[in-house]
């Protein structure tokens, strides 16, 4: 970039108080000697506020003189544009809701040109992408990608630059003293300079530009900038990198039929397509109706990854359909075509509450009629909740039931009074009256529970069988709250960490049962645990298993390959095992039985290759150590380490994991030394209060030679060692990637929560009796191929558990996340973890 008069001064000006001293600035300009010069100005620079006004300009000349602004301005006016000698010109201008900006004035006599620059204050500018990455078939389309901005008029200003996302980064040369921000196109073969602006209700939300039909046969990519220069030469960007495959193009919905509710208001038809949210706004749909039924549906339009439609309040006292048929063109002569059924019914409790949460009680003489998809004294419907540190209430899972509607659109969860009169079986036909029950309406996800339910309000239970239930076949990516409360069947998954049982933890805080768990105990302390499992597009879902479920350790272990998850989308929240109250994540999958988890039993047999990996799943007498000190893979070559081992007397020391595939040996799950303490003393600390930056565990690798769209990182992890005094540790980690090991990039959706280890005397109720597992995608396009990858879990902030500190221990729910690590905390903090994978697929 050239060096220029300006850019000095943009250097200057770059936050509010260099705008002050930019000010400062512009009054220090006068000179009394320019009362003696042919052509003259009182100022050369004046700083204008954000709302509109006036100001004056006072010109010195010998003889006449003319006023012009340097460009076109909509936003100023000058009420002279020409005079005679000493003259006083006003400059008038409106109010600036946007970015700064500037305009030159130039006042020309014979004796040449002076210029005035006149500078308005703005705001900041906003401008992003709304996604970070884009993909596109391999069809000729117009695309438009969304924009977030506060820009409206100011927009069209934007630079707009194409450029290979894998070439080296180049600076295209700014002549910011010019400030010329015409739109600017470095372009690629496939896409043409044929990029406008898409407005929505008159203002900019995209930028629109055709893409080539991709006949290469092999994926390319290309990385889209924007970049705004404000008036005052701030440049604000954003990117976004756009694939084009060269898959055929598909459009589906993601299902046959839905159902909506009865009031007017905007329905949302979720697609299946790899159109990419950027192209569907192209969709055209129309809507039919049965014979006699009055239109309902208008405005059908696409927008985002779903068809949006206008439906009409139904009061014709039944139920209604219509068929909804949308198009997509791929020529003048080719369309794409889907088509859904939607049903738009006459009684929805849903909509008796229209807030996002609250409770309502029915008073209305209505039924609800489903299909049943629990089994009633089922172990494994509902979480038990802790009623004491030391006592559950295991009535809880026998008291609820799910019910869906018939055509599987929604559901809701079943709260019995009494477990006894929970008789209802999976796949039964039920008439529910629901006249006295209260409807409780729950937030993120939204969901459904009907509660005080009696024998009596069963009006009919019809058995049925399984190929009663409708199918409901869902990626992870794919999953809505409408799933929520529903049977759903989640395709082409795998177990992240496959050793052991369907549930990892230590038995002797598990309820005791003379059959399932023989070492357990009567004062018990937990008794639900996640499994993770993860699919073939990086995706990932807990499944919750609840402790006195026959199958969770029979000693047969758990199936190595993928397949299907199939069982009842909940959202609980485990304390144990999420952040704040529990939070896992936005759902969980509740198998009922053992045939639910249909996966490959084989080794080997899952889709995702293992490209390192730690495990001590052998029990070494010691963990295996390369040269430098850092612990050896059991899997290919790599390195891990703590960023504080070098302050350790033994930063790595063999301690247990709970992954035992059977709990009858009276080691209640543990196994020893199959796992490794990333050891932290009293003297260190997970954060480094010198530098103010989380310390970390980090893995070195290479990713040489390796393909694939997908890469994940796979661990199970815990703090402390089973006792107070070593739960100095914070509880939020963010994982992050460097190609250079200094400078570290957080993945996106890479935020972990890290609960202490469970001990046996007044243990919290927020410590976990097990590792937790997580699996975290990791940008595989960005770091394949390269010779060093590190991948770093950093402490996020100081955040900790309450500890016992001056007698202060609080070890319930409110005990959590309420303490912070300082640099005087006594204590040690260890991190533990029995498998650390990296795989790619």
């Amino acid at each position: 970039m050239k060096p220029t008069r300006y850019n000095t001064l943009l250097k200057n000006c770059l936050s509010g108080m260099a705008m002050l001293l930019l000010a400062a600035g512009f009054s220090s300009c006068e000179r009394d000697s320019d009362l003696d010069l042919p052509l003259a100005v009182n100022s050369h620079k004046l700083l204008l506020e954000t709302t509109g006004g006036s100001t004056h300009i006072m010109i010195y000349s010998d003889g006449d003189w003319e006023a012009r602004f340097e460009k076109q301005i909509d936003w100023g006016a000058l009420n002279v544009l020409e005079g005679t000698g000493n003259h006083d010109v006003v400059f008038s201008y409106s109010e600036n809701l946007e970015a700064p900006r500037r305009v030159r004035v130039l006042i020309t006599n014979s004796h040449g040109v002076d210029t005035i620059t006149l500078f308005q204050k703005g705001f900041d500018t906003r401008l992003s992408f709304d996604k970070n990455d884009v993909s596109l078939p391999r069809n000729t389309a117009w695309v438009m990608l969304p924009v977030t901005t506060n820009l409206v008029d100011q927009f069209t200003q934007s630079r707009i630059r194409v450029t290979d996302p894998d070439a080296p980064e180049t600076t295209p040369e700014e002549d910011e003293d010019e400030q010329e921000q015409e739109q600017t196109i470095y372009p690629v073969d496939w896409i043409t300079n044929q990029i406008g602006v898409y407005r929505k209700d008159g203002k900019p939300s995209g930028i629109l530009f055709p893409v080539a039909n991709n006949t290469t046969g092999e994926p390319r990519r290309v990385k889209i900038e924007l970049r705004f220069i404000d008036g005052i030469g701030k440049l604000t960007s954003t990117s976004t990198i756009v694939t084009q495959t060269a898959d055929e193009p598909v459009l589906a919905f993601l299902n046959d039929e839905q159902e909506i509710s009865r009031p007017a208001g905007t329905a949302s038809l979720k697609l299946s397509t790899n159109l990419g949210y950027s192209t569907v706004i192209q969709c055209r749909g129309v809507a039919t109706y049965p014979e006699g039924v009055q239109p309902w549906i208008s405005n059908i339009r696409g927008d985002g990854e779903a068809i949006l439609c206008d439906v009409a309040e139904n009061t014709t006292g039944s139920d209604r359909k219509a068929t909804v048929t949308v198009t997509y063109p791929l020529s003048q002569s080719q369309m794409l075509t889907a088509s859904i059924e939607v049903l738009q019914n006459t009684v929805d409790l849903r909509a008796l509450i229209p807030g996002e949460t609250g409770t309502a009680v029915i008073d209305n003489d209505e039924i609800f009629e489903g299909i049943v998809i629990s089994d009633a004294g089922n172990a494994n419907l509902e979480v038990n909740p802790n009623e004491t540190l030391t006592k559950i209430d295991m009535t809880e899972n026998d008291k609820t039931a799910y019910v869906q509607r018939m055509n599987g659109a929604y559901g809701f969860r079943l709260k019995f009074d009494a477990a006894a009169d929970n008789t209802l079986k999976r796949y039964s036909s039920v008439v529910i009256s629901v006249k006295g029950l209260t409807l409780t309406k729950e937030a993120n996800p939204t969901r459904y529970t009907l509660s005080g339910l009696t024998a009596a309000n069963i009006v009919s239970a019809t058995p049925g069988t399984a190929s009663d239930l409708k199918a409901k076949n869902r990626r992870i990516a794919d999953l809505t709250d409408d799933d929520v409360y529903t049977f759903v069947s989640i395709n082409n998954v795998q177990i992240a960490i496959n050793d052991g049982a369907f549930g990892n933890v230590n038995d002797g805080y598990t309820k005791q049962d003379a059959a399932l768990n023989p070492n357990g105990t009567s004062g018990m302390r937990a008794d639900c645990a996640p499994l993770a499992f993860f699919d073939d597009s990086g995706k990932s879902i807990p499944s919750l298993i609840n402790m006195m479920t026959p199958w969770r350790r029979t000693g047969s272990g758990v199936p190595q390959g993928a397949g299907t998850l199939n069982g009842i989308l909940v959202h609980s929240e485990l304390l144990r095992y999420g952040s704040g109250t529990g939070n896992m994540s936005r759902y969980q999958v509740r198998p009922l039985e053992r045939e639910d988890i249909a996966l490959e039993a084989s080794a080997g047999a899952g889709f995702a290759t293992t490209l390192v990996e730690w495990n001590w799943s052998a029990a070494p007498s010691a963990p295996a150590k390369n040269d430098d000190g850092s612990l050896k893979p059991d899997v290919g070559s790599g390195a891990l380490y703590s960023t504080i081992s070098d302050k350790e007397t033994t930063p790595y020391a063999m301690t247990d994991s709970y992954n035992a595939k059977q709990n009858t040996d009276g080691k209640k799950g543990a196994i020893s030394r199959t796992a490794v303490n990333f050891n932290c003393a009293a003297t260190n600390s997970w954060w480094n209060f010198d530098t103010g930056k989380g310390e970390a565990i980090v893995s070195q690798f290479s990713t040489e030679g390796v393909s694939g769209d997908n890469m994940v990182l796979i661990f199970d992890i815990v703090g402390g060692t089973g006792g107070d005094a070593n739960n100095k540790f914070p509880t939020y980690w963010q994982v992050e990637y460097s190609l250079d090991g200094t400078a570290y990039t957080p993945v996106d959706d890479g935020s972990i929560c890290v609960r202490p280890l469970v001990w046996w005397s007044n243990t919290g109720i927020y410590c976990t009796p097990g590792l937790i597992n997580y699996v975290v995608s990791l940008p595989a396009k960005q770091l394949a191929g390269k010779s060093k990858v590190y991948v770093a879990l950093r402490a996020a902030d100081t955040v900790c558990c309450r500890y016992k500190e001056n007698n202060d221990l609080n070890p319930n729910a409110d005990g959590a996340e309420s303490n912070t690590l300082t640099k005087d905390s006594k204590g040690s903090g260890p991190i533990r973890i029995s498998t650390y994978s990296i795989k790619y697929f």
